[in-house]
Parts: structure tokens; sequence; C-alpha cells
């Protein structure tokens, strides 16, 4: 449960910028909607976004934003200024997981022989921080369910679970 279960890749939002008479600043709006709207391609559903107001615009910039997601749970994301045009480059690191990944690493290790296991997770697990845990439902072929707690920490999944 290694590093598959992480989603790849950086989020670009584009331009977010606004011009002010004493230069140009980040529009922390768009910034704002940019970051609900790429976490909502990845099934996460962002209530609040906040992040530092009135930046300046400077390629190379690193800031935080704190998102609060449905349910209540927060995540830090942090952002680079990856121009002087306000384009942004945004992870949420380790705290957002492929959940399809896990489901399908349980079921490569949990079945054997005759016995084929299916294991069901929530699609974009949150894990805060990147640590905490989740849980998935198996059912084995013999009509067997259970359901499995992971421990996450730093953003890998540990390959031993407790049964719920």
């Amino acid at each position: 449960m290694k590093n598959a279960a992480r989603l790849a890749g950086a989020f670009v939002l584009l331009s977010m910028l606004a011009l002010t008479g004493c230069g140009k600043k980040l529009d922390n709006t768009s910034v704002e909607n940019g970051i609900k709207d790429k976490l909502a391609g990845r099934e996460v559903t962002a209530t609040s976004v906040s992040c530092p107001k009135d930046r300046e615009v400077k390629q190379g910039d690193t800031f935080e934003c704190t998102v609060t997601i449905e349910g209540g749970q927060t995540l830090t994301v942090t952002l680079e200024q990856a121009d002087a045009n306000g384009t942004l480059n945004f992870d949420p690191g380790n705290q957002v997981l492929d959940g399809a990944a896990i489901a399908s690493q349980l079921e490569r290790a949990l079945s054997s022989g005759s016995t084929t296991v299916t294991a069901t997770c929530p699609p974009t697990p949150i894990v805060p921080g990147g640590n905490g845990s989740i849980e998935c439902t198996t059912v084995a072929s013999d009509g067997a369910t259970s359901t499995l707690v992971l421990t996450v920490k730093d953003g890998q999944v540990d390959p031993n679970y407790t049964t719920k």
C-alpha cells in the first residue's frame, strides 16, 4: 500500500491575480474558489477555504490555505506561485488518498487460491495531516464480510489492518 494510494500530481490554478494600485496581488476569492473547484474534481467537497489576504504576486512564493471539507475535517494545502502572472500550483499532498487504489491493493493481498475478495473503500479518503485511519469493507467469494480499519501514517497506508 505505497504511493499508489496517493493522488499524484499537483493541481494548477490559472492566473488568479488582481491589479491594484500597489501592484499585482492574488485575487483571494478566485484562489479560494479555484481550490474548491480542483478538489471537487477529486470528489472532495470543500465547504470553506481560507487563504491569506492581499498576497503579492511573486514567482516562487509559497503560502498555505485552510480547507474545511464536508463533515468538518480540515486540510492545509500549500500553494506555490509558479510565475509572475498569478499562476498557482497546489497539491493536497498525503491528505487525500485514492480509495480505488487502496481497494485494489486489499483485493490482491486478501485473495488466495479459489477465494476472491472484493474490497470497497471511500472513493477519496481524507486523512488530515496525512495521519489517521480509513475503513474499507471486504466481501469474500464465500459471502464472509468484514470491515477493515487501515492506519495511514505520513500518507502511506499500513498493510496491516484491524477488523472492526
